[in-house]
């Protein structure tokens, strides 16, 4: 299956540094291949809106469906692909897409790694996301102070 960059939306919060990813319709990724089509595509439209720095990741598996057997490997892949431009627990996964069954295989892959919350709709992931944003922005604001008022 080709999934094209248009099949594949994204939203981007720039003040915020928050991303959120679903599709036109629904895609349903039935082979590894499908899954690091998506991954690819998704990487390659989120970089440029980052321009060199990090942000935050909504994924709607509403949408976006991931067969529960290669759940293993496009984990991977998106921490490969992504990781590097998405702050440390800065994702979050909503949607109808997700079952019991993907829901234990992805946590039993990410046991080493900090885990992907996942939410019923996408209000409770943005709020979680922005909130996370919010708490991070605190604590720059006062690292950043605390370095100003050490000279």
């Amino acid at each position: 299956m080709a999934i094209q960059a248009d099949n594949i939306t994204v939203e981007f919060d720039a003040e915020n540094r928050v991303i959120i990813v679903s599709s036109t319709s629904i895609i349903h990724a039935t082979k590894q291949q499908d899954c690091l089509d998506v991954i690819r595509t998704v990487h390659d439209l989120i970089i440029p809106l980052l321009k060199g720095e990090k942000g935050y990741l909504i994924l709607d598996y509403g949408r976006i469906w991931i067969e529960p057997e290669d759940l293993s490997a496009y984990a991977e892949v998106l921490y490969a692909e992504l990781g590097d431009h998405i702050y440390p627990g800065g994702y979050a996964r909503y949607g109808l897409g997700i079952s019991r069954v993907t829901s234990k295989r992805m946590s039993k892959y990410m046991e080493d790694r900090a885990p992907i919350p996942l939410f019923y709709t996408r209000e409770e992931a943005e709020e979680y996301i922005y909130d996370l944003a919010a708490k991070n922005k605190a604590l720059i604001a006062h690292l950043n102070s605390s370095q100003i008022s050490d000279k």
